[in-house]
């Protein structure tokens, strides 16, 4: 990879670990605020939230990294995904310990230091979950990245490349092998060991994409319906979204019988489980299973509130113009994405 390109990826780095800390920092901070006017300052809901926080962390620094990578022009090549996550794992390794410092400060803060050693790990799993989705998200990127940079190709070559993925989605996998066996007699009988090079290439990039790591959020709301509040066409538009629209929720005055914002950790933004590219804003209304009827009834109270004042319609109202309710199914992410791994 050209090393103008590794620099400017790694002062990316450098800018995000500064903005990464700082941002952990504030919200420690803020949250401590909240906790103390609660009187939960020093319990193991503070830890908890910093577990969470650092979880975050690393999770808008592989975000972050991708929608960087997907602005330079890089050039497809046999290494070039060896050295991108080279790169971005030296980064990481180097922010997580500043990261773990914040978390052993706040168990010693909250009067358990002893808890840090059993509370690292689970940190460190959950971390290692969002690691992986970012490796998937970024070989999708490079497979397509391939695509567009390839020479031109016969026609019937990508007709035989749309078949192989009709094939290989779903149940009718079943057809897999003797497809595999069409795509590779034809083009060597036909003595085309050019276009037979091509498709190889482009079917074993096709094969190491079926794999998938949904997020937590996402694992989430599997089978269950869900209100759909809008939709992006990046993770970084979803979450700004989300950012917006929870400040505004939380100033709407939707509340229970505690005075507290009824779905303040129920916001999530997930990919769309039918298609790629597509990002959602979603609240999971009800905890456990709840029926269509009752997550509309939940959008409605909602909206209702929303247009009850000319103030509150400009706030939150605009949000929920084309909000709806979707049944976020399980087998359709993974016909979208690819068998989960470890399942």
């Amino acid at each position: 990879m050209d090393q103008s390109l590794i620099k400017n990826i790694q002062g990316r780095i450098d800018v995000l670990k500064i903005e990464l800390i700082d941002n952990l920092d504030e919200n420690i901070e803020r949250m401590k605020a909240e906790h103390s006017a609660k009187g939960l300052l020093r319990s193991g809901a503070t830890i908890k939230r910093v577990m969470e926080e650092i979880n975050s962390l690393v999770d808008s620094y592989y975000s972050d990294i991708l929608e960087h990578l997907k602005s330079l022009p890089l050039k497809a090549s046999p290494i070039l995904e060896e050295s991108l996550n080279q790169e971005i794992d030296e980064g990481i390794s180097s922010i997580l310990p500043l990261a773990n410092d914040r978390l052993s400060a706040i168990t010693a803060f909250v009067q358990k230091p002893e808890l840090y050693e059993r509370i690292r790990p689970d940190v460190e799993a959950e971390n290692s979950k969002i690691k992986l989705r970012f490796e998937n998200n970024l070989n999708a990127y490079l497979v397509d990245l391939l695509n567009t940079q390839e020479q031109s190709t016969r026609p019937w070559e990508d007709e035989v490349l749309k078949l192989w993925r009709f094939a290989t989605k779903g149940k009718r996998k079943v057809l897999t092998f003797p497809l595999v066996a069409i795509f590779i007699l034809i083009p060597a009988f036909a003595g085309l060991s050019d276009s037979y090079s091509k498709i190889f290439t482009k079917l074993s990039a096709i094969v190491q994409q079926e794999k998938s790591v949904p997020s937590k959020s996402e694992s989430d709301v599997f089978n269950e319906w869900i209100i759909v509040i809008g939709h992006a066409k990046s993770e970084k538009s979803a979450k700004e979204l989300k950012g917006n629209f929870k400040k505004a929720y939380l100033a709407s005055g939707h509340v229970n019988y505690k005075n507290e914002p009824i779905w303040v950790n129920d916001i999530f933004h997930v990919r769309h489980p039918k298609e790629k590219g597509i990002w959602l804003v979603v609240i999971d209304a009800f905890s456990g299973e709840s029926s269509e009827k009752q997550v509309k009834k939940g959008l409605d109270e909602m909206a209702q509130l929303a247009f009850n004042s000319r103030q509150l319609t400009n706030t939150l109202g605009h949000f929920l113009y084309g909000s709806s309710v979707i049944y976020y199914k399980k087998s359709d992410f993974i016909d979208t994405y690819g068998k989960i791994v470890g399942q």
